[in-house]
């Protein structure tokens, strides 16, 4: 296995509402996840990924000023990407996570932001063909993620 050093690893902050992709050596991150969602997509042959942190699952106010906040516009700005630079969809897997009730009084909604996000994700995976290889979404936390694409490995740290 080969370990590189911090100044070989390249680190590439993802925020609400953004997208980046990229290829091996690098290290995506994000922070600040509570009812919004985090995807990853990872293609392992040829070590290349994407992170998206949309806020929410539709939009449904017509809002054109930033695609990337809304989960669907995000997923496919996410496979164009990763296309453009090499990955297959075909290989394509998903990770989601966030999708939190921030608020205990909202724990049972079943229409809640965190809940609406997390299947507006599932859904549009589904429909593209790409397989959903795991999740870590719902409770009551905050979460920050990191995605190394050398492995492909996703650690996520929750915040209580």
């Amino acid at each position: 296995m080969n370990f590189m050093s911090d100044s070989e690893l390249k680190i590439i902050d993802v925020n609400m509402s953004e997208m980046k992709a990229a290829t091996n050596p690098h290290l995506l991150r994000s922070s600040g996840i509570g009812s919004c969602i985090v995807i990853t997509l990872y293609d392992s042959i040829k070590r290349i990924g994407a992170m998206a942190h949309p806020m929410l699952a539709e939009n449904i106010s017509g809002d054109t000023e930033n695609p990337l906040r809304f989960i669907e516009s995000a997923i496919d700005a996410m496979v164009l990407s990763l296309e453009k630079i090499g990955a297959s969809k075909e290989r394509l897997e998903a990770k989601i996570i966030g999708g939190a009730n921030m608020f205990k009084v909202f724990d049972k909604n079943p229409d809640s932001i965190g809940t609406q996000n997390v299947e507006a994700a599932i859904n549009k995976l589904k429909k593209e063909g790409i397989k959903i290889v795991a999740t870590d979404t719902g409770e009551n936390c905050g979460r920050s993620v990191s995605f190394d694409l050398s492995s492909g490995f996703v650690e996520v740290k929750t915040k209580i």
